[in-house]
């Protein structure tokens, strides 16, 4: 196992764990269920893809063979500030964050 694999184990752990502490939060998730969502983190040159099993619990991945439904692009902190209900959208209007695919799953992954 390689370096990146230990890292990106480590940070599904992580997560999961935090999913954990709102099971409302995994309900959502395992709504999307065999859905792909990739986040492209601009000035770090790292891309990250999510895939949502039906436990509300979330695998992390770092490729796929062919294109994810949805694609976030943004800087970590753009990514974050966009899911605020308040600045979130100027993040996006702004072009500071960029969706590509579906953007209704993008929106219910956020």
């Amino acid at each position: 196992m390689s370096t990146r694999d230990l890292a990106l184990a480590g940070i599904e752990q992580a997560i999961n764990t935090v999913i954990g502490l709102d099971p409302a939060a995994g309900q959502r998730l395992a709504r999307l269920h065999g859905r792909v969502i990739a986040i492209r983190l601009s000035g770090v040159g790292l891309e990250l893809i999510f895939v949502p099993g039906p436990d509300g619990q979330l695998q992390l991945l770092g490729s796929i063979e062919g294109e994810p439904d949805c694609r976030l692009a943004g800087s970590p902190l753009d990514l974050m500030r966009s899911g605020d209900k308040q600045d979130g959208p100027a993040q996006l209007f702004a072009g500071r964050v960029t969706i590509e695919g579906d953007v209704e799953l993008a929106q219910r992954f956020g």
